[in-house]
């Protein structure tokens, strides 16, 4: 995902965002330290949905 987008910058510039997203929370949750794919194993996705209002608020006032 971080390599395509320098191979086609046009077509495949949004997986910036996400490959350094997949990139390093696996490797937060197997050093011990809090992430997201732990909460949501335990069954506390309370943190995730708050990140994600949070984006969408953000975006909405930044377009706004």
């Amino acid at each position: 995902m971080l390599a395509l987008p320098l191979v086609w910058p046009r077509l495949f510039f949004p997986l910036v965002w996400g490959g350094f997203f997949f990139l390093l929370e696996p490797l937060a949750e197997k050093l011990g330290a809090t992430s997201l794919l732990s909460d949501l194993r335990a069954g506390r996705g309370k943190r995730l949905l708050l990140l994600m209002a949070s984006g969408l608020f953000c975006g909405l006032l930044w377009e706004g």
